[in-house]
């Protein structure tokens, strides 16, 4: 069951990456922020999206909670690289990793980590699938409630549901008033399971693109991923799906002519 739960916690950090990716107007080469040693209080007040102009020129973020939302539910399918450092308390340096992202709608996610040893998380609509060196482990979704719902979660925020989102999470989007092109989106669980295996998740943006996502765990442990590179307009061929989220694409009709 732990590793269970390092795999979800991690699998939630995937969906948040890549429900924010996707407001990048163009694949591109993200710059990531200094990565700071924790997550505090944040130092703004929500609500101020158009209060204050930064000398960078015109705002070009999200206006508010509902627009960032709707510019997730936009995603057809994306692609990205990303860097990973995990923070443990009994470890005096991190744990790094790096790896591929890929997403696809309704609701196919995976996650493909190739150093430093290679491994892939998969999910879809009927289960969750875990890929190691030497084994795979496969969960049915519809047998198993916890982790179910935890799962519909990732999904919902990478969909952009946050009507479904609200009666789980406690959500705050806060744009910084001294800069017009800066916010952040505050995820906290409201009830368990999810509170014991998530205390926040922390998204960190610019305009329309993220610039750091934290994880904080209860434990007091954090995960911080950098995106690299991102393709927010990917489209997949039948041999990607099938390698990727194993999904086989029905054969098409053949056009049966009226006038034989």
């Amino acid at each position: 069951m732990a590793s269970l739960s390092a795999y979800l916690s991690r699998s939630l950090l995937v969906v948040a990456t890549l429900s924010v990716v996707v407001l990048a107007q163009k694949p591109d080469v993200i710059k990531p922020d200094v990565i700071k040693p924790d997550v505090t209080k944040p130092d703004i007040k929500p609500g101020k999206a158009n209060v204050t102009q930064a000398l960078g020129g015109k705002q070009q973020r999200p206006a508010s909670e509902a627009a960032l939302f709707r510019a997730f539910a936009k995603i057809k399918g994306l692609s990205a690289e990303y860097t990973e450092e995990k923070f443990l308390s009994l470890l005096a340096v991190p744990l790094k990793s790096k790896g591929q992202l890929h997403f696809m709608q309704p609701g196919y996610l995976s996650r493909i980590v190739l150093a430093p040893e290679k491994s892939k998380l998969t999910i879809t609509d009927a289960e969750l699938r875990m890929k190691g060196k030497d084994k795979e482990e496969v969960i049915d979704l519809r047998q198993s409630d916890r982790v179910r719902l935890f799962v519909t979660s990732l999904i919902q925020v990478f969909q952009g549901n946050q009507k479904a989102l609200k009666k789980h999470y406690r959500i705050r989007y806060t744009p910084k008033a001294a800069d017009a092109h800066a916010w952040q989106l505050e995820l906290k669980p409201l009830n368990k399971p999810l509170t014991q295996i998530l205390k926040r998740l922390v998204l960190f943006g610019r305009d329309k693109t993220v610039t750091r996502i934290e994880l904080h765990e209860p434990n007091g442990d954090r995960t911080i991923t950098k995106i690299v590179k991102v393709d927010p307009k990917r489209v997949f061929t039948g041999a990607e799906k099938k390698d990727l989220f194993g999904v086989v694409d029905k054969p098409k009709k053949a056009k049966v002519d009226a006038g034989k």
